[in-house]
């Protein structure tokens, strides 16, 4: 049969009889090519079964066929199947790979170890690929992994299926955990693209899982909102409270404030120094600390909260950076009444409003340690310390304003909220005397309440 364009449609439809020859019955085997990715085959067999195939021409012109590992249709969709016979392909003209002669010496015993586990792979995967990458990036991926593959952790790498995948995907959205879904697709797939190509795997099935849409777009915050959520975390406890008051002044990404260490930062506070391991483009970044940002960590510095010895400036245990990040989110929109925003939203606002105050857009860009695009990354390496600074405190006046603005409501309000759990606390108590205890625990009670 010629060469035909592969769809779903058609391959539900296709059947072992040559319509050529339909006297003839079903085959055992039958190949049909495709028409869209020269080399992808399909195979059906007499009993119904479908399997994707490559071929291609070796060195000594002979021709080779190999089936693509995973490759059973429908559990591999068609769109995947020529992607995963493109990189086939890809390494075969390139590097000279022989996927056949892999194979068979696999079976022989020489190739790699099938009983590698999941975990093992997890471990692999962050001692020999990401320690070159950045610590947050290489600390939440192979907790997002650890934590949403629980159930295959001690599985063979290679019976992890994309069924499987789909699964757990569709469980994380099912729960509202489309962000959760989003970062498992996209750290397993990076992890098993690179156990592919070191020849610990022989198929990715994360490849062409979908990814969810982003549970939220991006927005930009009013100046009612920025007082509010500002005033909000005045009002909340270190290292929440301080945390989100720097993240509004600084204007940097959720991890690098949290992980902010009391070395980065000079005598008298003026300027913090990021190192370039911590930051998205791996350069080091200058920030030019504002006045009241330079109070709050003067606050934490002098005052009782900070952990003697902690090299972190932001810390629960004394040993990790904070990480609290949906807990403290939660207590700052309780007070400051602002929802539907995430903390990533807060450079959105900053880039926009600082523009709105006269602030040059080249130079917010490089507040937020962007890297600029096109000839003027190539070429433009000015860094606008003077002008940087000067944004920044520009800045902090504008968010301190808004904050004045928001105050006395957000008081009032949180004065409200302690005032409503003190007494939903004594109707609880109440409760529990109306019911028919034990005297000593009703006597307990009372006197716990009185």
């Amino acid at each position: 049969m010629a060469p035909v364009k592969l769809t779903e449609a058609f391959l539900k439809k296709l059947t072992s009889v040559d319509p050529d020859n339909p006297e003839a019955g079903p085959k055992p085997s039958r190949f049909v090519a495709d028409t869209e990715r020269r080399g992808l085959m399909v195979n059906v067999t007499k009993a119904g079964t479908k399997t994707f195939h490559v071929r291609w021409t070796d060195e000594n012109g002979k021709s080779q066929r190999i089936a693509i590992p995973g490759g059973a249709w429908p559990d591999m969709r068609v769109e995947v199947a020529r992607e995963r016979a493109s990189d086939l392909l890809h390494d075969v003209r390139s590097k000279g790979r022989n996927p056949k002669a892999e194979k068979q010496a696999k079976r022989a015993g020489v190739a790699h170890d099938d009983t590698i586990k999941v975990s093992d792979l997890i471990d692999a995967w962050d001692r020999l690929h990401l320690a070159m990458r950045r610590p947050d990036y290489r600390r939440n991926a192979t907790t997002t992994l650890r934590s949403d593959l629980a159930a295959y952790l001690a599985v063979p790498a290679t019976d992890l299926t994309r069924k499987a995948v789909v699964s757990l995907s569709e469980q994380l959205q099912t729960a509202g955990k489309r962000g959760a879904a989003r970062n498992m697709i996209a750290y397993g797939s990076a992890m098993y693209g690179w156990a592919l190509k070191t020849g610990r795997v022989e198929a990715n099935p994360f490849l062409g899982v979908p990814r969810p849409a982003a549970a939220m777009p991006d927005r930009v915050l009013t100046d009612d909102e920025i007082g509010a959520v500002y005033a909000a975390a005045a009002l909340r406890p270190y290292p929440s409270g301080p945390f989100a008051q720097l993240l509004m002044l600084t204007g940097m990404r959720r991890d690098e404030v949290a992980e902010m260490e009391w070395s980065e930062l000079d005598g008298d506070l003026t300027t913090w120094t990021v190192p370039g391991s911590r930051m998205k483009n791996r350069k080091r970044h200058v920030v030019h600390l504002s006045e009241p940002a330079r109070s709050i960590l003067r606050a934490i510095r002098d005052g009782a909260a900070r952990y003697p010895g902690s090299k972190f400036v932001f810390t629960t245990t004394g040993k990790t950076p904070f990480s609290g990040f949906s807990n403290a989110k939660e207590g700052v929109d309780a007070i400051s009444c602002v929802s539907a925003w995430r903390w990533h939203d807060l450079r959105h606002t900053i880039a926009t409003r600082m523009v709105g105050l006269g602030v040059h857009p080249h130079v917010a860009d490089k507040v937020l340690a962007h890297t600029m695009p096109g000839i003027m990354g190539r070429y433009q390496h000015a860094e606008y310390e003077t002008e940087r600074k000067e944004a920044l405190e520009l800045w902090a006046s504008h968010v301190l304003g808004c904050k004045d603005r928001a105050a006395t409501a957000i008081s009032i309000r949180a004065a409200n909220a302690i005032s409503k759990r003190s007494t939903d606390s004594s109707a609880r108590l109440k409760a529990l005397r109306t019911r028919r205890l034990p005297t000593a625990i009703a006597v307990g009670l009372t006197q716990l309440n009185d």
